[in-house]
């Protein structure tokens, strides 16, 4: 039998858990923040980091261009002293194919042909796949 010689033992008792249950919550969605966060850079990427041309691009009706990104990130944080690192990897495939191409216009034709994304922090690993994606 516990017997409490104050009344403030399980007041205090009760803030702790509900402090943790905060605790682990907020981890949650520190974790939901970062996987968001990473799919968007690797989206965003694909189209921020176009390059400018100085001559006039050549291409051939039929002709197939695919393009390959990748990002691998590890992010550290501290949390109540302990420390946390994750770690994503993402990548994406990417396909064009000339449809049309006149002297001063070209049609290109996009395709994704897979988005991967990996992630492994905190104890969990999540992974995401997707193929064939028709855009």
């Amino acid at each position: 039998m516990v017997t409490y010689h104050n009344n403030y033992f399980p007041l205090f008792a009760t803030i702790v858990t509900k402090n943790r249950q905060l605790w682990e919550l907020s981890l949650i969605i520190s974790m939901k923040q970062i996987l968001t966060t990473a799919f968007f850079i690797l989206c965003i990427s694909s189209i921020a980091l176009a390059q400018k041309t100085t001559g006039k691009l050549l291409f051939e009706q039929g002709q197939t261009l695919e393009i390959t990104l990748q990002s691998k990130t590890t992010i550290s944080q501290q949390a109540m002293g302990q420390a946390i690192d994750f770690n994503v990897d993402a990548s994406g495939t990417h396909a064009y194919k000339v449809t049309n191409t006149t002297e001063d216009n070209h049609t290109l034709n996009h395709t994704v042909k897979r988005i991967t994304f990996s992630f492994d922090g905190m104890g969990q690993k999540q992974s995401l796949i997707l193929t064939s994606l028709k855009t």
